[in-house]
């Protein structure tokens, strides 16, 4: 199915993982436009039921066992995920379908119907590359700064309103660099 290039309704999704192992999702954030407005946002912590590794994942994201020791599973969450991507276009910002990878194994780990065949994912790393190739880099991070939007970067609600604003960007929604 080919991906509607439109910044009026979509989702956009982040996660963070406990450690390199893909399944070790240990937040989710995503929003959903409708219209080009916002309209509902939903960040998780998620118990990946996995060590952290302490060394890089928490220190970059600051997220440790103690966060997740009582969040849901997800499988608790998986309605809600499911929910925000049923037969939506999926924006996120990395290369090779990171975070969809991330909750497919998540999803696989736990048991449940692998919700990321529901959605239609886009990566806007790829479309930043495709459309502004003279960029000097093309992190999330910095294509933020040259479209005005600032962010905490590595906080999964924040880094999917980031790409959310890039997406709109590269779509013509909102000034472009």
């Amino acid at each position: 199915m080919e991906a509607e290039f439109s910044a009026e309704n979509f989702t956009s999704i982040d996660v963070e993982l406990a450690n390199n192992d893909m399944s070790s999702v240990c937040e989710i954030g995503a929003v959903r436009f409708r219209g080009g407005k916002l309209v509902e946002t939903w960040r998780v912590m998620v118990n990946p039921d996995c060590e952290y590794e302490k060394l890089y994942h928490s220190q970059l994201h600051g997220i440790t066992a103690k966060h997740t020791a009582t969040a849901p599973s997800l499988a608790e969450v998986h309605g809600t995920l499911r929910s925000f991507l049923f037969e939506e276009t999926c924006i996120f910002h990395g290369a090779s379908n990171f975070d969809r990878n991330c909750l497919s194994e998540a999803c696989k780990k736990s048991g449940v119907e692998d919700v990321t065949e529901l959605a239609i994912w886009v990566s806007t790393l790829v479309l930043a590359q495709q459309q502004w190739p003279d960029q000097p880099s093309h992190k999330l991070e910095n294509l933020c700064k040259q479209i005005g939007h600032e962010y905490l970067p590595h906080n999964a609600l924040e880094d999917a309103i980031a790409a959310a604003a890039l997406y709109r960007a590269l779509s013509g929604s909102t000034p472009t660099p």
